[in-house]
């Protein structure tokens, strides 16, 4: 989410507030993902990617004509269930 103490003058309000609810609706999924492979009680891994990154406070954005270095650093994340961690300890450490 854009903090409100940046001042994104070249953002119109309508576009941030887009950013914003995309970035809560992502959050609400992937924990929505998690609690239903927990529930399964499973040995599991999720994981999330982005296709792409954003520049959102630099003013561009991924379909733009000259796309930065924010656009290529793809956002990650991977969670393991307890069973998973469990049996891959040693493989980790």
């Amino acid at each position: 989410m854009i903090p409100d103490k940046y001042e994104v003058t070249r953002l119109s309000s309508q576009m941030k507030k887009c950013y914003d609810g995309t970035i809560k609706y992502t959050d609400y999924f992937v924990d929505e993902v998690i609690s239903r492979v927990q529930q399964t009680g499973k040995t599991a891994a999720v994981i999330y990617f982005s296709d792409h990154g954003e520049e959102i406070l630099e003013g561009t954005v991924h379909m733009g004509k000259n796309p930065t270095y924010g656009v290529f650093s793809v956002p990650m994340f991977i969670w393991f269930s307890k069973g998973y961690q469990q049996q891959m300890r040693k493989k980790f450490l």
